[in-house]
């Protein structure tokens, strides 16, 4: 029997398996993404990302638009081949915005679990 082991958030230690959700799941996600972005010597797409971490890309294209909007990624846009547009993202490391989000998540995770 093959068990598979989803990656967890070092905030409050849940795993990522598909279609679970909880208060604060694309906080959690999102910060898991973070911490994966600042080990990486060149910008990544979200979909490079769920290729290194084996976490749903809906759910990581959820965190990543968290990161996004509390500032903590930077991000350019290409055009891809056939069509469309993909974004590679960095890592922004300013303290302040970093507390912002860490509050943000804090709060949302005391918030009533469904």
């Amino acid at each position: 029997m093959t068990t598979k082991i989803y990656p967890s958030c070092s905030h409050c230690q849940r795993e990522f398996r598909p279609g679970d959700f909880w208060n604060g799941a694309n906080y959690c996600r999102g910060l898991f993404l973070f911490e994966t972005l600042l080990h990486h010597d060149s910008p990544a797409t979200t979909w490079e990302l769920c290729q290194e971490t084996g976490m749903p890309y809906a759910d990581a294209g959820r965190a990543m638009l968290k990161l996004r909007e509390y500032g903590l990624v930077t991000f350019d846009k290409e055009e891809r081949p056939g069509g469309g547009e993909r974004f590679r993202y960095c890592p922004v490391t300013d303290k302040p915005t970093y507390l912002r989000f860490a509050n943000a998540l804090e709060r949302a995770a005391k918030l009533p679990q469904p």
